[in-house]
């Protein structure tokens, strides 16, 4: 960035330092994107949330996930779904708008493989999601679940071994 004399300022200290900054009101935005050395996998966003920040931040925007092999830690292949153990969504969206999720490997998730739903601050339903091109194997839950979403695509996903329904709306 020096190199190209554009202006910005860069502070590279790690993804949770950078999204504690943007908590404190210490900076106006922040990006992140991670490599999943085993896949190539990128996930870009900025600024967006983690599951311990995901209302820390208000509405986030214009994110990407994108070919992760997400694993959880769900053993059980027999029955797939236990029950009081639904805590646990391969990938979560709460509010939030033009989110993507494509190309994932998603896996032994004791509840769904791709949850979305509002915001939990300004209960802002999540808009303009896009699902596809996904493979969802063992989630204990649901595929999908959709519990506050609009203008929401899901196409081209593939699924086996789903304790629940395949896409619960």
């Amino acid at each position: 960035v020096r190199d190209s004399r554009c202006g910005l300022a860069i502070l590279a200290c790690g993804s949770s330092a950078g999204l504690d900054r943007l908590a404190r009101g210490e900076a106006t935005i922040a990006a992140m994107h991670w490599l999943d050395p085993a896949t190539g996998g990128t996930w870009l966003g900025g600024p967006f949330n983690l599951h311990s920040q995901r209302t820390s931040f208000g509405q986030n925007s214009h994110i990407t996930i994108q070919n992760f092999n997400l694993v959880g830690s769900n053993p059980n292949t027999t029955t797939v779904y236990n029950p009081g153990e639904e805590n646990q969504v391969g990938v979560g969206i709460w509010g939030g708008s033009y989110i993507e999720v494509t190309g994932n490997r998603i896996s032994k998730t004791y509840s769904d493989g791709v949850y979305v739903s509002g915001n939990d601050d300004t209960h802002a339903s999540a808009d303009s999601i896009w699902i596809h091109d996904n493979t969802f194997t063992y989630a204990g839950r649901n595929g999908i679940a959709l519990t506050a979403a609009t203008n929401t695509l899901i196409e081209r996903n593939s699924f086996d071994r789903v304790g629940g329904s395949v896409l619960d709306i």
